[in-house]
């Protein structure tokens, strides 16, 4: 099975999302852009979760200002390029037919609640890749493999 995930997503962030994306690049700080990406990466369902006394936003808070800071913020150069990356992300039609006609069953899985990749771009690939493929929704944000672990292995 081979997992394909879909990336025409800062088109999408940038028409429907614009708020989002003011507030993704006025993050200054390690703190301010772990806010973001929590928002961004999962579902608000998932982040109100609780493991254990607390919400799953907050243990992941502090993990995400803990690397960050270790890490150091994402640098312009590094921005600029995850931004072109994003945009000029696309396959060919002889890349989608050959994977196409491989022999193999492909799962095309994304998030119901992904906030960065539109459902449509996941369809789409999906129907492209059609016969070999199926299309896979679950319950889940721009992270859905983080998010429904075991839906994502079966």
């Amino acid at each position: 099975m081979l997992l394909v995930e879909v990336m025409n997503a800062f088109q999408s962030l940038i028409v429907k999302h614009c708020r989002l994306q003011c507030v993704f690049l006025k993050a200054k700080t390690p703190e301010q852009r772990a806010v973001v990406d929590l928002d961004t990466h999962y579902s608000q369902e998932y982040l109100e979760e609780y493991v254990g006394h607390k919400t799953r936003r907050s243990v992941l808070y502090q993990e995400y200002v803990k690397g960050i800071s270790a890490t150091g913020m994402q640098s312009s150069y590094e921005f600029d390029g995850q931004i072109n990356a994003c945009w000029t992300h696309n396959m060919s039609r002889t890349e989608i037919e050959s994977i196409r006609v491989a022999g193999f069953p492909v799962s095309v899985i994304h998030g119901r609640h992904d906030v960065i990749a539109q459902m449509c771009h996941a369809q789409r690939l999906a129907e492209q890749l059609y016969p070999s493929s199926r299309m896979v929704e679950l319950n889940g944000g721009h992270l859905v493999s983080n998010e429904r672990t075991e839906e994502v292995k079966n």
